[in-house]
């Protein structure tokens, strides 16, 4: 999501991520669906994920904290954000938050590691 490597899978992380991207409806079917109003903050750049979203309707931003920076993506709907790290382990490298009301599918970690689990 952002130009560095941060949000980019590793060569060792790729086959999981496709994996998991061919099976991405069983995942989201199995998802919570959430609404954030405008402003209201999805996930803080420092925090650990807990599960990867599908942005189903509106847009976010996604925006690191350092001084004078500019949101560097308006990822708007079908996209995902925060599988990478969920996957490598590593917290956020930004903070994601709801430019306009958005309807969104939260899959939680359990969900991922039990069919990770499942699909060796």
């Amino acid at each position: 999501m952002q130009s560095s490597h941060c949000c980019r899978p590793s060569p060792k992380q790729e086959k999981v991520y496709s994996r998991l991207h061919e099976s991405l409806d069983r995942l989201i079917r199995e998802g919570n669906a959430v609404h954030y109003r405008k402003g209201q903050v999805i996930f803080y750049e420092g925090h650990h994920p807990c599960g990867f979203y599908l942005l189903k309707e509106g847009r976010v931003s996604l925006k690191e904290s350092t001084a004078g920076s500019r949101p560097k993506m308006h990822p708007t709907e079908d996209k995902l954000l925060g599988l990478v790290h969920l996957l490598s382990e590593t917290p956020y490298c930004s903070t994601c938050t709801a430019e306009e009301d958005v309807d969104i599918i939260f899959v939680p970690k359990t969900i991922v590691l039990q069919y990770l689990d499942e699909n060796k």
